[in-house]
């Protein structure tokens, strides 16, 4: 059956019922567009690899035509349709809307959580197929990948390949798809290294609407689901120095479709198949995952093997982690149903390392001083929040990293760990001649991963995030109209300035220490010359707050101190208050409301 191809006439509105994404429009939002000279559509209407009719045929017409073409689809027969394929899929190099929810029976997402969407395109490889099911290579920019199920892909991060998508150009938007799962959206079919590879900027992986919310889980080692998954894949991997400005927003990235967690085939018992849910490395820069206003929806990032998000390596930085569940179910009430197994059970929501810089959780892209860009960080079976490694590496200078306003309970097991700075494998240091309390043996063995800087006196120690001192608030604390009066002490950094913010936990945390279920409020203290400050905050009324609840706070320096030098690249966040190097530390001990 011949490929069917129509063309437009220049000037015109597209037909009715024909409507592409408009770039720079919302996310999702589907706009009339003027036909630029030469655009066309390109119907699909067979399974077949190759020739007249097939995916493979409209990709080369479409790249030999002007314009931003349309590939639809009209393949006979009921239910999903699967395309599988023998090689690698020709790289799209013209800019192309490629729209699966075409295929007639096919429907987007209605959901406010989870994902009804019914796709009738898979697109499938196997282990011979050593690509990506679809490239938007260089001369793209501008495309939309809409309403597919692509899975199966093999390849590895050295060869860059190995994706569902991999999106090379600028501009484009992968939006409502299914990414490493079967087209049931609840079994893995992974592609090797990620669900969606970007290399590009300015990108959108989903979207603010329902219907842009892309189901991206099951990625990860193909050929033996029940191995440790490789470390270096993803549900979405945003890599090199060349992505910047993407934005990761309403997407489930490893639950399956449903919210419950992915099944794999064959398995006797439970187990993870995507390595972690987004990567952001080597360079990539000002990315988004979540929300980039107040009102977006932001991600569900759970049920991943080993990160919800990960961070990392030189030359990472600004980037932004706002507005997320990481660690729960798909409305944030709960785990992930299913098993209790750690085996089963995301390790950290988000870790920092390697040298990574100024990247923000809870703050929005522009650093908000106020709230509202919170993460929900739950139900990891380790940290909440870690800043450098689980172990003590001297070089690991990841720093400025601002961490504010999120809401972090029930992680690390029985520990309940929220935020840890540089967890270490032994037992923690008493410093030089500390007087402080250090307690050794918190957290999940083998690593105490709470309460592990070196808390010295005046602060001079190195680190990740200069392993800020932890606040001293008394042992109590009083309520006085309904508001908690908080008191303490802070020896960090002389000549600094810091933001104390003070958190409610329900329940107070077994180790001793907070994790920051409710953010109350926050104070600012200026430290003197051997770094001393004193804490006296009559707090804003908060529900929250009751007798036998527990007050924490943690650190954030905003100015002064001998750390404190500006990077030659802050352009125009410098003179802000949140400006980076300012860095957020542990949270200190527990004080019991009376």
């Amino acid at each position: 059956m011949a490929t069917h191809r129509t063309r437009r006439p220049t000037g015109r509105l597209i037909a009715a019922g024909a409507l592409v994404v408009g770039v720079g429009a919302a996310a999702g939002a589907l706009v009339p567009a003027l036909a630029a000279p030469g655009a066309a559509t390109y119907t699909v209407t067979t399974v077949a690899d190759a020739g007249p009719g097939s995916l493979r045929q409209a990709i080369t017409d479409a790249n030999d035509s002007g314009g931003t073409d349309r590939i639809e689809f009209a393949i006979p027969g009921a239910g999903p349709r699967t395309i599988a394929v023998d090689s690698p899929l020709p790289e799209i190099t013209d800019p192309v809307t490629v729209d699966g929810y075409t295929q007639p029976g096919a429907t987007p997402n209605t959901r406010s959580a989870g994902s009804d969407a019914e796709l009738g395109v898979e697109i499938a490889g196997g282990d011979d197929v050593a690509g990506n099911g679809l490239t938007l290579a260089d001369g793209s920019g501008g495309s939309t990948v809409r309403g597919l199920v692509v899975n199966g892909f093999t390849g590895t991060v050295a060869t860059g390949n190995g994706a569902g998508v991999k999106v090379e150009s600028d501009g484009n938007t992968i939006a409502g798809n299914v990414l490493g799962l079967d087209a049931d959206g609840e079994t893995a079919a992974p592609n090797r290294t990620a669900g969606v590879l970007v290399t590009g900027q300015g990108n959108t992986v989903g979207g603010g609407a329902a219907a842009d919310r892309n189901v991206v889980s099951g990625n990860g080692n193909r050929l033996n689901l029940q191995s440790p998954v490789p470390v270096g894949t993803a549900g979405v991997y945003l890599r090199g120095g060349g992505a910047r400005a993407n934005t990761v927003d309403n997407n489930i990235i490893g639950p399956s479709a449903s919210g419950d967690p992915v099944l794999t085939r064959g398995s006797t018992g439970p187990s993870l198949v995507q390595g972690n849910g987004v990567i952001v490395e080597a360079g990539a820069q000002r990315n988004v995952i979540g929300a980039t206003e107040r009102d977006d929806p932001g991600n569900v990032i759970s049920g991943n093997a080993t990160r919800g998000v990960w961070i990392q390596l030189p030359g990472t930085s600004y980037n932004s982690v706002s507005g997320n569940r990481i660690g729960t179910d798909l409305e944030g009430d709960g785990p992930l149903p299913g098993p209790t197994d750690p085996a089963a059970v995301q390790d950290s929501g988000i870790q920092i390392s390697q040298d990574a810089r100024y990247d923000s959780i809870g703050v929005g892209p522009d650093r908000s001083t106020e709230p509202g860009f919170g993460n929900e960080i739950a139900y990891n079976d380790n940290d909440g929040v870690v800043i450098g490694g689980t172990q003590r590496l001297a070089t690991d200078f990841t720093d400025g990293h601002l961490i504010r306003f999120n809401t972090y309970h029930d992680n690390g097991g029985s520990d309940d760990i929220g935020i840890a700075i540089n967890g270490d494998s032994g037992t923690p240091e008493q410093g030089l001649a500390s007087p402080f309390e250090r307690t050794p043996g918190l957290g999940n063995a083998p690593h105490d991963r709470n309460v592990t800087n070196l808390d010295e006196p005046t602060d001079f120690d190195t680190g990740p995030n200069n392993e800020n001192n932890l606040v001293r608030l008394d042992p109590t604390t009083s309520l006085e109209g309904g508001r908690a009066h908080a008191r303490g002490t802070v020896n960090t950094e002389p000549n600094a300035t810091f933001v104390i913010d003070f958190y409610a936990n329900d329940d107070p945390d077994p180790s001793g220490y907070g994790e920051g279920e409710h953010f109350v409020g926050s104070s600012t203290i200026d430290t003197d010359a051997l770094g001393n400050a004193t804490i006296d905050v009559l707090l804003p009324a908060d529900e929250n707050v009751t007798s036998g609840s527990a007050i924490t706070a943690s650190t954030t320096k905003i100015s002064g101190g001998v750390t404190s030098v500006l990077p030659a690249d802050a352009g125009e966040l410098a003179g802000q208050l949140t400006q980076p190097p300012f860095s957020t530390g542990e949270f200190g001990k527990n004080s019991e409301v009376e």
